[in-house]
């Protein structure tokens, strides 16, 4: 059954409303020439930028409004645009890490964002909803080994040639 709904979904004949993005990682993002984002459907994205080698916080300006952003450097630009989505800029911040600047954006309205910037290539969001098959992924091995395990877990007799051992060592 697993595996049908999320074959289904995958083919974009159904679509599944939770969020199942926790933690933030890069399953839910993008990669761009600027760095990188992170996201969470309901309120945060999070931009990763590489700064120059030696940039000190101090020369580093990031300036938000509910509809852009900008990050300068020494005071060059580095990039600036409208945003994709709406944010609350009061609540919106940017610190240094490891050489990168990383602006964690508080969106103003909870839903999937394509990209960061409204210049930016979109990214295909279709599949962030989407439960991963974990099961079509295995080989004809795996799979035997699975259902030798589960028919030991019900206590059945296991039809599977070449069982996964046991944890019993009288049995294997």
């Amino acid at each position: 059954l697993l595996t049908e709904l999320a074959t289904r979904c995958q083919q974009g004949e159904m679509a599944i409303s939770a969020d199942i993005s926790d933690p933030i990682d890069d399953s839910k993002g993008g990669v761009f020439s600027w760095g990188k984002f992170q996201q969470d459907k309901k309120d945060t994205v999070i931009v990763h930028m590489d700064l120059p080698a030696g940039t000190k916080g101090r020369q580093v300006q990031v300036d938000f409004t509910s509809h852009s952003l900008k990050v300068m450097v020494l005071g060059k630009e580095i990039i600036s645009g409208k945003l994709v989505g709406a944010i609350v800029s009061d609540e919106s911040t940017w610190e240094m890490s490891n050489g990168r600047a990383e602006i964690t954006l508080q969106k103003q309205d909870e839903g999937w964002w394509d990209r960061v910037w409204q210049q930016d290539s979109p990214v295909d969001t279709s599949k962030f909803d989407c439960v991963e098959d974990k099961l079509s992924g295995m080989t004809d091995e795996q799979h035997s080994s699975m259902r030798s395990m589960v028919s030991r877990m019900f206590g059945t007799d296991d039809p599977t040639p070449g069982k996964a051992p046991t944890m019993d060592p009288n049995k294997d």
